[in-house]
């Protein structure tokens, strides 16, 4: 048996598999990873350049909470770089 999502728009219908569901999903969840890693090397650097968590919050769209984090990964690597 095949299960089918449908989206339902007055122009159109939409199938999606479920299979492919799952690849779209994973491939995003890929990109994601891949986006993440370069996000927290971006909001290194802008706190190392002097920009405010203010300022990182309003250009970026993110939580002050996961600049924190971001940025408390500098300063610990900085008091202890083991």
């Amino acid at each position: 048996m095949q299960y089918v999502l449908r989206k339902r728009s007055a122009r159109s219908v939409t199938e999606l598999t479920v299979r492919r569901a799952r690849q779209l999903l994973a491939g995003w969840a890929a990109g994601q990873d891949a986006a993440g890693s370069r996000r927290d090397g971006v909001v290194r650097a802008a706190v190392d350049a002097g920009l405010s968590k203010s300022e990182v919050h309003r250009l970026a769209g993110m939580a002050r909470t996961t600049i924190d984090r971001i940025a408390g990964t500098i300063a610990a690597m900085e008091e202890d770089p083991r």
